[in-house]
């Protein structure tokens, strides 16, 4: 038989592919399960397993590929080392050899991934997880830490463009316009101190934690206010628009827990035509768009 000749697993499938009934079909079989055998010990990947269990699988080898594909399978998630990997793994083998130890990288993984992000929402992704892991202790101390029962204020005043002689006025303006609107709406879920009002060249480089300290229960929210040029208004004024932004810092991170866009801008109908009035009504309309942006803060209260 040339096939035999040859003695190559093409030769044996081609065979097989023209004789699947011929005489030696049987024998032919089996020399090509022994050559791909052979040469799966060579390399003994996942792919090369699978294919071998797929042309062969009522036979004792393709017993013995299964279990060398789930120890091919934990040996790629242990090489590349990540939570996917090992989710693989699992999926593919809930009820394997190694599923402690892969369950356990995994656990691993996570929790270095929890503290890297340190943020709620890492350390929320953990839990959903792992909810009976040591390290949900941690987890859940760190939530709760992150939930404030305190509000420190600060108004960081940036630039205008109104006149110099009207700086002072202005900061006044909006320093009564939080006062109005968003203080007092805080005090109904925080305790609210003392509004501390400073310019981004004293704050400099500086963290807002750094300046008022890391304390536990108390969040540092920093309101920061600008405004520039809006549109023209008849017949000779011009509107004000507000770029705002909001942060809210807790003790458990130096990133900010929750940030805000707060824009505003002159209403169409307004009364009083001078750019002053205008501005007034402005930092009015912004006062308004604070008061909206209250439930995201609110949902910082750590409960009892």
């Amino acid at each position: 038989m040339d096939t035999v000749s040859a003695g190559t697993p093409e030769a044996y499938r081609g065979y097989l592919a023209t004789h699947p009934q011929g005489e030696h079909a049987s024998e032919a079989q089996q020399r090509l399960e022994d050559l791909s055998w052979d040469h799966l010990q060579v390399a003994p990947t996942p792919t090369g397993l699978s294919q071998f269990i797929a042309r062969f699988p009522n036979t004792e080898r393709a017993a013995q590929a299964e279990s060398m594909m789930e120890a091919a399978v934990f040996d790629d998630a242990q090489l590349e080392g990540t939570v996917a990997s090992w989710d693989g793994y699992l999926l593919r083998y809930p009820g394997g050899s190694w599923v402690a130890q892969a369950r356990s990288e995994q656990e691993a993984l996570s929790w270095s991934a929890a503290i890297s992000g340190n943020s709620r929402a890492a350390y929320e992704a953990y839990l959903r997880r792992f909810p009976d892991t040591p390290h949900a202790t941690d987890a859940a101390g760190w939530l709760r830490a992150s939930r404030i029962l305190e509000v420190q204020p600060v108004l960081l005043m940036g630039g205008t463009w109104m006149p110099q002689a009207r700086h002072a006025a202005l900061v006044e303006r909006v320093k009564q316009e939080l006062s109005r609107t968003l203080l007092p709406a805080l005090q109904r879920t925080f305790v609210v101190r003392p509004l501390s009002t400073m310019t981004a060249v004293e704050l400099g480089e500086g963290h807002p934690l750094d300046h008022f300290g890391v304390e536990d229960g108390l969040g540092v929210l920093v309101v920061h206010y600008s405004d520039g040029v809006g549109r023209a208004f008849e017949p000779s004024g011009h509107a004000t628009d507000v770029a705002s932004d909001l942060a809210l810092y807790v003790p458990t991170s130096r990133v900010p827990e929750l940030t805000l866009t707060l824009n505003a801008s002159t209403p169409a109908r307004t009364f009083g035509e001078t750019d002053d009035a205008l501005h007034r009504a402005a930092v009015a309309a912004w006062g308004q768009v604070l008061i909206a942006r209250l439930p995201a803060l609110q949902a910082h209260k750590r409960d009892p």
